[in-house]
């Protein structure tokens, strides 16, 4: 009997350091990324501006069959999904062309907030991406999940932003290749 009252005792202590080290946490996650394009900026911003084009690119976006798109270009675009369950949502709440794009994603309970920034860079455009995510709460759970699986987001967010510069680079025309 004495095992089970220890038991219980190092699972509720292990419960309460799990909170207390999640309480000390942000309670939002930012992540950023970079990358340049030889495209110019307008051509970048077309792509991202087209919600039609993010599961070809997007790491908060699903590449399925079946997704329903409203609008696919500039501010109030939408596209759901549901994929195996997950259901999901983007929106993009904010385009001021060709500098910036802010899409909102919902999925699976996770709500990510994405902004996309382009400025002129010497030979093509410097790309930037910048993810917010809100963290639960109390018990503050999430925030620990969330500090364990960042170096997976980073690498995502990083791919994403990295695929989107290449896939915008074909848009150049042979003449502004030739020295």
């Amino acid at each position: 009997m004495t095992w089970f009252f220890r038991i219980t005792g190092l699972i509720f202590l292990l419960f309460a350091g799990v909170v207390g080290a999640g309480a000390f946490l942000p309670g939002v996650q930012t992540l950023e990324a970079s990358a340049v394009s030889r495209a110019d900026p307008e051509s970048v911003f077309d792509i991202v501006d087209d919600l039609s084009t993010h599961p070809r690119w997007s790491h908060a976006v699903p590449d399925i069959d079946g997704m329903a798109f409203g609008e696919t270009v500039g501010t109030d675009a939408s596209a759901a999904w549901d994929a195996g369950g997950a259901v999901g949502s983007a929106t993009i709440v904010q385009s001021i062309p060709p500098e910036l794009v802010l899409v909102s994603v919902e999925s699976g309970g996770d709500d990510v907030v994405l902004t996309y920034g382009f400025g002129e860079e010497s030979g093509g455009t410097l790309l930037f991406v910048k993810q917010e995510r809100e963290w639960g709460g109390f018990p503050y759970l999430d925030r620990v999940a969330g500090a364990l699986r960042r170096s997976g987001d980073v690498r995502a967010l990083t791919e994403s932003i990295d695929t989107l510069a290449a896939l915008s680079e074909p848009l150049i025309s042979p003449e502004e290749t030739t020295p």
